[in-house]
């Protein structure tokens, strides 16, 4: 029985926006084509000042069918958040709620299951996945964009819990929210850009893909991306999701032109079922999507995935000629063994040291969490899973750009775990309040292919490293992040008993931060500091604290100290005090909103 008035969050993360504040400074140029007219020039600071009281809005979806945006009060003109609520109350009044055209299609079933008025509805996805937004310029002016997905809802039979079953759910839909006063029903359609569903039905590319391309549409469990491109356009890039109609892997990019104007184009892998190591009925698809901008123009240079089939895929989009961007030939970078299924987001840095150009390292965990269906629960990864950092040695073609360098190794080549530096991770018992456990992890040096890093010189011929997460089902179903130069991701370890129980014990795991350039302990532990003792155990540095965490860290400061907050699988918020100083090197090659 339904006694409230909102649907159920479960997967969807909130999304809070409130005025612009991405590092977009003028006069903008960019640096592959310093020719190219800009012609956002330096408004953006202009419109940064206009909206800087803008009505701050939480935003996320619910089970119930519609994408929600909650009011959040506001800020006054000199950066003070308004207390008194003169501007907007900071109440949580609901200013607008979207439903997709899949939710729309779904919601009121022939099935009494999954009938959302039913008396028998038993539990369904619907708007389940955690939208993304970001500001875009065109039609002379900036505009803020919210865009986001189902996740596994959507579909007409309920959640799929499996790798084979063809999505109906399919769906990828964008709001204007640069002002949140213009949410109203009279308003609908200048805030509306679009909604291309159920299941890409209403999406038609351009270049060399066919027209039915929404048919690689399939359950859109990633986050959007908002992005400068080099022909000139902004577009929002995707990747495909899970379970499509043709089960291949791909992103999509939907370019907004100058004038407002959209156009898809599908970026195809090629990998499809028979492409799969374990079983060629099953389906490939990319769930999450990853750019970085190799010389700080703010203009989006490669596009980084890795697929369900464990694919690790590079989309060279350094071209001012939009025809001409594809995946990067050759292949995946990197394919993990056994088809070790990468679901969440990859971590892009460039790891530095003193004045040599710098190793671009994609840093990314692998597992896989099938959603629980009307009669069975959720399904994780079977089998060891494993922390990746994986070297992109193939910068060649970039560096002969001009522009910023990177360290690159003569092609071909082709990388494979014996060409990984192993890493160990141990967990040590003990607990500190709401810490159970503690995990510490090695410092073995990698010998970089084509370095003097190493002697003898033939002993140099690693492209990154490699961590096999220790505990039994352990895996990784969250995204991870990038703070303070460590690559920082949350853990999960199945309960032993996943059955459709309201006793069932709720997952663990460790918040694990370690090197993003080696994957080994940082030099000193992350979790030490004034109010922490988590400094060393067994001798060694402490590198990983038991959390049970789920999602995304995330990082604030109060007093100048630096905190990581989380919420843990029971429900109960958790913030620790890390130590900003563990000399981690790796430097974000790309923003990414925090806040």
């Amino acid at each position: 029985m339904r006694n409230g008035v909102l649907g159920d969050i479960v997967d969807s993360s909130p999304t809070w926006v409130g005025p612009p504040s991405l590092p977009y400074k003028g006069p903008w140029r960019d640096a592959l084509y310093p020719a190219t007219t800009m012609p956002e020039g330096t408004s953006y600071t202009t419109f940064a000042s206009s909206n800087a009281t803008r009505t701050n809005v939480v935003y996320v979806g619910g089970n119930d069918g519609f994408m929600h945006g909650f009011r959040a009060g506001a800020y006054l003109a000199n950066g003070q958040f308004d207390t008194t609520g003169s501007i907007a109350p900071n109440d949580g009044t609901e200013l607008i709620g979207y439903m997709p055209s899949s939710a729309l299609a779904t919601i009121h079933s022939t099935n009494s299951y999954t009938d959302f008025s039913s008396p028998s509805y038993s539990h369904v996805l619907s708007v389940d996945a955690t939208p993304g937004t970001g500001d875009l310029y065109y039609n002379g002016a900036w505009h803020t964009w919210l865009v986001g997905g189902m996740g596994g809802g959507g579909n007409t039979n309920g959640p799929i819990g499996d790798n084979t079953t063809t999505a109906t759910g399919g769906d990828i839909f964008a709001l204007d929210i640069t002002n949140p006063g213009n949410f109203s029903e009279a308003n609908a359609g200048s805030v509306v850009i679009g909604d291309w569903g159920p299941n890409g039905a209403t999406i038609s590319c351009v270049g060399n893909t066919p027209a039915n391309c929404g048919n690689n549409l399939g359950n859109t469990y990633g986050t959007p991306i908002v992005r400068r491109l080099h022909d000139g356009n902004w577009g929002v890039i995707f990747g495909n999701g899970l379970n499509s109609a043709t089960g291949t892997a791909g992103i999509y990019i939907m370019e907004v032109s100058s004038t407002g104007a959209i156009a898809f184009r599908f970026l195809d892998t090629g990998y499809g079922p028979s492409k799969d190591p374990l079983s060629a009925s099953n389906k490939n698809g990319i769930a999450y999507v990853s750019s970085a901008d190799l010389d700080g123009d703010h203009v989006t240079d490669y596009v980084y995935a890795g697929d369900r089939f464990g694919n690790l895929w590079r989309f060279d989009l350094t071209s001012n000629n939009a025809a001409s961007w594809a995946v990067t030939s050759g292949g995946p970078l990197f394919s993990t063994p056994g088809g070790q299924p990468i679901t969440t987001r990859v971590t892009v840095t460039s790891s530095l040291t003193g004045n040599n150009p710098g190793r671009v390292m994609i840093d990314f965990g692998t597992g896989q969490q099938l959603p629980q269906t009307l009669t069975g629960p959720a399904i994780y990864a079977s089998g060891t899973q494993t922390i990746y950092g994986i070297w992109d040695w193939n910068m060649s073609a970039w560096n002969a750009l001009g522009s910023a360098q990177y360290v690159s190794v003569t092609a071909p080549q082709t990388i494979t775990t014996a060409k990984l530096q192993t890493q160990t991770a141990t967990d040590v018992a003990g607990s500190n309040g709401s810490i159970s456990g503690y995990r510490t992890v090695t410092q073995n040096k990698i010998c970089w292919a084509g370095s003097a890093t190493c002697s003898p010189s033939t002993s140099n011929t690693q492209f990154g490293w490699q961590l096999a997460l220790p505990d039994s089902g352990e895996q990784i179903i969250y995204n991870p992040t990038t703070a303070y130069g460590l690559f920082v991701v949350n853990t999960t370890i199945p309960a032993v008993n996943q059955a459709l129980s309201c006793s069932n014990q709720p997952p663990t795991g460790y918040t694990m931060a370690i090197a993003a350039d080696t994957g080994g302990a940082p030099s000193s532990s992350f979790f030490a500091s004034a109010t922490n003792n988590y400094v060393s155990a067994n001798g060694a540095i402490v590198a990983g604290i038991g959390l049970s965490a789920v999602g995304t860290p995330s990082f604030v400061s109060a007093m100048t100290k630096p905190y990581m907050v989380n919420q843990t699988s029971t429900g109960v918020g958790a913030v620790t005090q890390v130590n900003a100083g563990a000399n981690g090197i790796g430097q974000r090659l790309n923003w990414i909103k925090l806040r």
